[in-house]
């Protein structure tokens, strides 16, 4: 048996107006509420995608371009073969990948200037590669995930305060 939501009169199952009050019912009362759950669909799914586009939800991995991975690469190589014979050295383009690389994951993230000795040394885990380029005040923390065979995603970027240096790596101008 089916009321009518005004005033409350029985009503047959098939009726699209009260016979008491003359309320409509039916047919119109369900293109509403369907268009009702649409509109709160398509807010929420923009609210979510904003919400990941900004990394407020999910996680805030930037997967590296090829140049970047290769500079990322390259800093690797350098802290390896500063640790056998203290020559390890990047390019200043490499450099300045780093660089442009962090700001692209944060835009609000700090990088080097001004200075010209440069230290490295990592701290791997089983599951993300963790790499230090530091300064004599400060380090920049990359923490990267090989997703495959020389690429690269970066999970986390920090600049911070620290008196551990590691290997020395020069700089050096890409046409030297």
């Amino acid at each position: 048996m089916k009321y009518c939501m005004s005033c409350g009169s029985k009503m047959k199952e098939e009726a699209e107006f009260c016979e008491k009050c003359g309320t409509k019912f039916g047919k119109v009362k369900k293109k509403k509420t369907i268009l009702s759950i649409i509109i709160v669909l398509i807010t929420a799914g923009t609210v979510m995608g904003g919400l990941f586009i900004f990394g407020i939800l999910g996680d805030k991995k930037y997967e590296l371009d090829v140049y970047e991975a290769l500079a990322y690469a390259r800093l690797r190589v350098a802290e390896a073969t500063s640790a056998y014979n203290g020559l390890g050295s990047m390019s200043t383009e490499d450099f300045k990948l780093l660089g442009n690389m962090v700001k692209k994951y944060d835009s609000n993230s700090e990088w080097f200037s001004g200075y010209s000795n440069y230290y490295s040394r990592t701290a791997d885990t089983d599951k993300y590669d963790v790499t230090y380029l530091c300064n004599e005040n400060y380090c920049a923390k990359f923490v990267t995930e090989d997703i495959e065979h020389g690429s690269y995603k970066l999970i986390e970027y920090t600049f911070e305060t620290s008196r551990e240096k590691g290997y020395r790596i020069y700089i050096v101008n890409s046409t030297d």
